[in-house]
């Protein structure tokens, strides 16, 4: 009953306001800085298809790497001096 409107979570700050502390600071950054937020928010959070991609390759070759060093161990290089 008493939960923040926008996080669905957190307990609300008062009983007549309608939002946590942490959404409270959310909706004064949105009335100080206005429509940049949202610019900032696609751009450091969302991920293009493109980079969704990339970011699973990495994923993966990182799980092939492990995979290796567990069945075959570490391999050293040894270089001739």
């Amino acid at each position: 009953m008493n939960t923040c409107y926008l996080c669905l979570k957190e307990s609300r700050e008062s009983l007549l306001g309608y939002y946590c502390s942490k959404c409270q600071k959310i909706k004064h950054l949105l009335n100080l800085y206005g429509d940049s937020v949202y610019e900032v928010l696609d751009l450091v959070l969302v991920r293009s298809p493109d980079q969704q991609q990339k970011k699973i390759d990495i994923i993966e070759t990182k799980k092939v790497n492990d995979l290796h060093k567990k069945v075959f161990g570490e391999v050293t290089r040894q270089t001739d001096s």
